[in-house]
């Protein structure tokens, strides 16, 4: 697809950048504590629906800050939204990530009745979720405890997707952490490490041994009949097929759509490639694409100056590394952020990078042995449209799927996706 031809498939629409807690590993650690204009948001939201956006579905996640303090502005735009699909004739999802704290039942009602996905944002057990700070100094799980407890009660067996950051500090009990929501009923995960943290050798090894841990639990839950979403590996497993099907490893760099497919709009109406460079590129504006008064798709056409052919830490390139195959560490903000170019891999990312690749290869080692979890790659692969991953599956052992088609749409059939 030329740069004229690309489409916006998701906008990511920062609503306020104020926050009721005060979690010491945010990335949006530099927050302004102010909020959109509507009708910025309105404008943003017009040319991402607009004729000129030949995409036919658009997904519109509303970001923070804690998106929900501005739940009234939240409301607003979702009945627009929704209008200015229906008039356009395309289909708009939405999606809004957030720490649970200010959930009632009236914001639900809401959220359920217009199809609004949350992503709820908290981290396990007490001593992990009570790091996260109110801005009194206060501990939050006994807050977000209630929360969850809430959202299970509304949403029943349709319950929406946690993600769940892992720190230093609490690497050791992942798995712990993990259990905590599954054993609430909540059944899609997406665990992922702080980058920006200072990863000692023995936190790293904690790590690793807490993911291969979880990767046991999985298998027998999958065997046993619950299927349990972890993106996380789902992911790594997936790009692992891609790669023997003879992907390039440097087409997964941009894979996220990040100033392609996807752009963020900050408060003051100013576009970037993501959310995560909305706060990373705040004063420095490098890779800042535009804005909506020059309209998004012109920024989408501008996209993000990335050239992955250059990626490597500062002392090798990526594709002299023995792992470059198989690997998923590439986040060109995250490049930036801590090496201050979108080109450059910090070797943080490798080592987290290698601690998850142990539990992925534990869990490869098994595939031939627990059908449970073939056939539950099989099934995420379809909901995500992997085309060329089943096509893999096809070359690999012929008629495969076309063998096992009803079944893998029986199971579709009971599954859901949610937001991440």
């Amino acid at each position: 697809m030329t740069r004229a031809q690309r489409e916006l498939r998701h906008l990511c629409l920062f609503v306020t950048e104020s926050c009721n807690l005060a979690c010491a590993y945010c990335f949006a650690s530099n927050r302004e504590g102010q909020g959109i204009d509507a009708e910025l948001a309105r404008q943003a939201i017009d040319q991402a629906l607009g004729a000129d956006n030949v995409a036919p579905d658009v997904g519109l996640s509303f970001w923070g800050g804690e998106p929900l303090l501005v739940f009234g502005l939240i409301e607003r735009l979702v009945l627009h939204a929704a209008e200015r699909a229906r008039a356009s004739g395309k289909r708009v999802r939405f999606s809004l990530p957030t720490n649970l704290t200010l959930l009632d039942d009236s914001t639900i009602d809401f959220l359920q009745r217009h199809g609004v996905a949350l992503s709820l944002s908290c981290d396990g057990e007490a001593p992990a979720q009570d790091r996260r700070r109110t801005r009194a100094g206060a501990g939050s799980f006994a807050v977000v405890r209630d929360k969850l407890d809430l959202v299970a009660r509304r949403y029943g067996a349709r319950l929406p997707a946690v993600r769940m950051t892992v720190s230093p500090a609490t690497a050791a009990r992942l798995r712990e952490n993990v259990r905590f929501f599954v054993d609430r009923g909540f059944d899609h995960i997406h665990f992922a490490p702080v980058v920006e943290a200072d990863w000692s050798e023995r936190e790293l090894d904690s790590l690793a041994r807490a993911e291969l841990a979880l990767a046991g639990d999985w298998i027998a839950a999958l065997g046993a009949g619950r299927r349990l979403r972890f993106p996380t590996w789902e992911k790594a497993l997936a790009w692992r097929r891609h790669a023997r099907a003879g992907a390039s490893p440097a087409e997964r760099a941009l894979l996220c759509g990040a100033g392609r497919s996807m752009v963020a709009v900050d408060i003051h109406g100013d576009v970037y490639p993501c959310q995560r460079f909305v706060f990373y590129d705040k004063q420095a504006r490098k890779h800042a694409l535009g804005s909506v008064h020059g309209g998004l798709l012109a920024a989408v056409r501008t996209g993000l100056a990335f050239d992955a052919a250059r990626l490597g830490t500062r002392a090798q390139p990526c594709c002299s590394c023995p792992e470059h195959a198989r690997c998923t560490a590439v986040c060109p903000a995250l490049g930036y952020r801590l090496c201050g170019d979108v080109h450059v891999v910090d070797e943080r990312l490798c080592l987290l990078g290698a601690a998850q690749a142990r539990a992925v290869d534990y869990l490869e080692s098994r595939l031939p042995d627990e059908p449970a979890l073939g056939r539950h790659l099989e099934q995420v692969l379809a909901v995500a449209g992997q085309r060329d991953l089943f096509a893999w599956l096809d070359r690999a052992e012929p008629g495969r799927l076309a063998a096992r088609a009803g079944e893998i749409l029986a199971g579709l059939g009971g599954g859901r996706t949610g937001a991440q």
